[in-house]
């Protein structure tokens, strides 16, 4: 399945830092998976296909403590595409304040003895099987996502000197080569799903093209570092992104 490496990282550091964390400032670590979710849209197309015929209330009742034999403590459904709504269902719960958090733990992990360990339970028992079921969906193994983005195309770095020895022509050469890579890109503009990065690398790729059209090589160098920060984790854009990244480096020792 094709995703964005970046995005899906992104999920993954804000589970695991609830799962690292405390107690204390829980709901704005809540907040923030939230908001990786809504922020890379093949999660949340996951979850919407999982929404369809999907009972919060009753798939809850299922999984919280009751006081009966047996439901010691809150238990997660074992079917993947009810654990997932579930989970993100309750995180929106706690995060609008229509479910207390400090009650939810105290209830429904009633076996531990410390706010400490409640929270522990949550994050081993809720958020921990949350991230792993996400990332199986997607085939991933969150080890290997981490090392792919560390090896993942090198992004152009603000250099120190211009090259001098490249003669004017040369340069000229340059900029038009410049033009045409950014415009090789654009025509690829539409596989960028998220609409507010797919604006910001149309306005990016502009601003290169007429910044060398005037030939100003500190823009082209500021705007091209930019759109390598902007594209990070675009799998479809790595060998167009390194095709632009490769002449610029002519220009520069």
């Amino acid at each position: 399945m094709d995703y964005n490496k970046n995005e899906l990282l992104e999920f993954t550091k804000a589970c695991d830092e609830f799962i690292e964390g405390k107690f204390i400032l829980a709901d704005v670590k809540i907040a923030n998976i939230l908001k990786k979710i809504a922020d890379s849209t093949d999660i949340y197309n996951i979850l919407a296909e999982c929404m369809i015929n999907f009972d919060f209330s009753k798939e809850f009742s299922k999984s919280r403590v009751s006081g009966s034999v047996g439901a010691n403590t809150f238990r997660l459904p074992t079917e993947i595409h009810k654990l997932i709504p579930l989970v993100f269902c309750l995180l929106v719960e706690i995060d609008k304040k229509n479910i207390d958090f400090n009650y939810f733990l105290r209830t429904q992990f009633p076996f531990a003895d410390t706010q400490k360990e409640e929270y522990d339970s949550f994050a081993q028992n809720v958020i921990l099987p949350f991230k792993e079921s996400i990332l199986q969906l997607f085939d991933v193994d969150p080890k290997e996502l981490y090392e792919q983005l560390n090896q993942e195309e090198k992004i152009a770095v603000v250099p120190k000197k211009v090259n001098d020895d490249i003669d004017e022509d040369d340069k000229d050469d340059f900029f038009k080569s410049m033009i045409d890579k950014s415009y090789d890109i654009k025509d690829s503009i539409k596989t960028i799903k998220n609409i507010a990065k797919r604006e910001n690398v149309t306005t990016l790729l502009d601003g290169i093209e007429e910044s060398c059209k005037i030939k100003n090589i500190k823009i082209t160098n500021a705007l091209v570092y930019a759109l390598n920060q902007e594209l990070k984790g675009e799998k479809h854009f790595k060998t167009l992104i390194n095709n632009l990244n490769n002449l610029y480096f002519t220009y520069f020792k």
